[in-house]
């Protein structure tokens, strides 16, 4: 129970600090917003891993998330709009020679989930290790719109932890959380920013490692590789605007 309390308490806490600190970015709607959200989850995932082991059992799993989060906390502190994706940021290393924050989550991103893929895996298989390198990618490139990557979620994420974990107090804790995220996310007092959206991308990935069922990990890779392979060829918000039925599920909750 304790730990539910702490996830309550850290939603309006962690908040309030980045509002402090004035970690905000403008969202679609022109409005400044704390990109707080991904640090209450590592937090949550921190306090769990230290306590309670419910979602976070092994110490490098839990390292691997921060490292993640971090990556991306730095890309939204001291990020810039240009240039975008994979692309676009390694074409201006290339070329003109110069580090972007993008760049360098990139690289990071393939460094430690390469590092954890040789420590951690008793049986590297290599599928796994672009589960790793895309899910936190994949979630990033998707979250440009309130919402959005909490839908994923709640279908990748949200059912296989109740599944793994089977622990009502457990379910109670990343139910409050979700329940949390949608209000602060909807209302616009928060959001995930990059350090959020991947933060929950590397704990897709942790979780279908647990799990350890080859065709939800599978579902997953085909997914993360659809959103990379759209997202390099058209922009992600232009083809959900072309999807009728996407496109109806993508606005569900948000304000227009």
């Amino acid at each position: 129970m304790e730990l539910l309390i702490i996830v309550v308490i850290a939603f309006w806490l962690i908040t309030t600090l980045f509002v402090r600190f004035n970690w905000c970015v403008k969202n679609y709607k022109s409005k400044f917003v704390p990109y707080s959200l991904g640090a209450v989850i590592t937090f949550m995932l921190i306090i769990d891993h230290l306590y309670f082991t419910y979602f976070i059992r092994n110490f490098l799993d839990l390292i691997y998330i921060v490292l993640i989060w971090f990556l991306g906390f730095i890309d939204d502190l001291y990020g810039r709009a240009y240039p975008k994706g994979i692309k676009g940021h390694f074409s201006y290393f290339f070329k003109r020679r110069e580090v972007t924050t993008g760049f360098i989550k990139a690289i990071g991103v393939i460094v430690v989930s390469f590092t954890y893929f040789l420590i951690e895996l008793s049986i590297p298989v290599f599928y796994l290790l672009c589960l790793l390198i895309l899910l936190p990618h994949s979630m990033n490139l998707l979250d440009t719109k309130p919402l959005r990557v909490w839908k994923l979620s709640i279908f990748f994420l949200y059912v296989p932890i109740i599944i793994l974990t089977q622990e009502v107090l457990a379910v109670l804790i990343i139910s409050a959380a979700f329940i949390l995220w949608a209000i602060f996310e909807s209302k616009m007092k928060g959001m995930l920013g990059d350090n959020g959206a991947m933060i929950m991308g590397a704990w897709m990935a942790i979780a279908s490692i647990q799990l350890n069922i080859v065709s939800y990990q599978f579902v997953l890779l085909m997914f993360s590789i659809i959103v990379t392979l759209i997202a390099e060829r058209v922009s992600i918000q232009e083809w959900i605007e072309r999807t009728p039925g996407i496109k109806r599920i993508d606005q569900l909750g948000r304000l227009e």
